[in-house]
């Protein structure tokens, strides 16, 4: 989802340092999965400024891949699994579930806050998702379903998070490289 092009710093730091290949990349693969990890703070932070969300929940839908000394690629993605309303601050009003989604809150009628026997609480209401994205309450004895929203994939994909992350790792991965690098040489 992220891409940032670290050719040219690897260049400069063989050009400008004494370094063996190995220790090249040593920091190579350090600097990428510092900047992984900053990165990974960086989008839930920019996900934290449109959607009222935690950032464990955040966390927990995207996951990592870190580079090593033989495979020096990384990579942040994201869940394509759709989360939960309970995830969005549900509280009980007398004509349905309020959730706080983006910034103001919204009431879902005719949902309900219930407890499952494995301890998830959700936002449930009769019915079921119909195949092209919508929800069926048509017929009186419909299942009873947990309601959900976007996927952390969807959320990530936004021209906002992505503009700001992938400049903001475009920014820290040379600096961080950089660092790695005099690390390496003081040590010897």
């Amino acid at each position: 989802m992220f891409e940032v092009n670290v050719e040219s710093a690897i260049d400069k730091i063989r050009k400008e340092s004494s370094l063996s290949s190995h220790d090249v990349k040593k920091a190579t693969y350090r600097a990428i999965n510092r900047s992984l990890t900053k990165g990974r703070t960086e989008t839930s932070k920019s996900i934290r400024n449109v959607y009222v969300v935690k950032s464990r929940d955040i966390k927990k839908n995207m996951k990592l891949s870190r580079a090593s000394i033989t495979y020096p690629t990384g990579s942040i993605s994201a869940s394509t699994h759709r989360m939960p309303l309970s995830m969005f601050k549900p509280s009980q009003r007398r004509d349905g579930v309020s959730v706080r989604i983006k910034k103001k809150r919204q009431v879902i009628k005719r949902s309900f806050l219930a407890s499952t026997s494995n301890n998830f609480t959700g936002v449930f209401m009769r019915g079921r998702y119909d195949g092209r994205g919508g929800f069926n309450t048509s017929p009186s004895r419909l299942p009873i379903t947990s309601l959900v929203t976007s996927s952390m994939y969807t959320i990530m994909k936004q021209e906002k998070v992505i503009r700001k992350v992938g400049k903001f790792l475009g920014d820290y991965f040379p600096e961080r490289m950089l660092s790695e690098v005099r690390y390496i040489s003081s040590r010897r």
